[in-house]
């Protein structure tokens, strides 16, 4: 029996390998507003290549209100995930929380992240008032 969500799943159609962070927040500052998605990608452990990290590629995306989804294999130097602009609907995991607060205090979000987390704020205190 197949798996039907599987056959189902976005596959990668490009996949961008970012040298570093400050290249992918570069790439973010220019397309955060108009792009759909991206497939970002990262060399395995033990490929003589270097590439941009994943927790890197988590907190830049956090700091435009971007999100990691789905991770895939490429091929054997290569895997690829999908990031996305979070929904207005998205929940918030505590760790993403904590991170944007220690992004903030660093002063690297970006203002389309702050807005992605202060709708999310607005969202939860309203939720909150109408079961108070």
């Amino acid at each position: 029996m197949t798996d039907s969500r599987r056959s189902t799943a976005p596959v990668p159609t490009e996949v961008a390998v970012f040298a570093t962070a400050a290249d992918f927040r570069a790439w973010l500052e220019e397309n955060h507003g108009s792009a759909t998605e991206l497939w970002v990608g990262y060399y395995k452990k033990g490929v003589p290549k270097q590439s941009l990290t994943y927790p890197e590629s988590v907190e830049e995306a956090l700091c435009f209100g971007w999100i990691d989804g789905l991770t895939r294999r490429v091929d054997d130097e290569v895997y690829t995930t999908r990031f996305t602009p979070r929904r207005r609907t998205s929940n918030w995991s505590a760790i993403n929380v904590a991170k944007v607060a220690e992004l903030t205090a660093a002063g690297r979000m970006h203002a389309a992240g702050l807005r992605a987390f202060e709708e999310r704020h607005r969202r939860t205190s309203s939720s909150l008032s109408a079961t108070e």
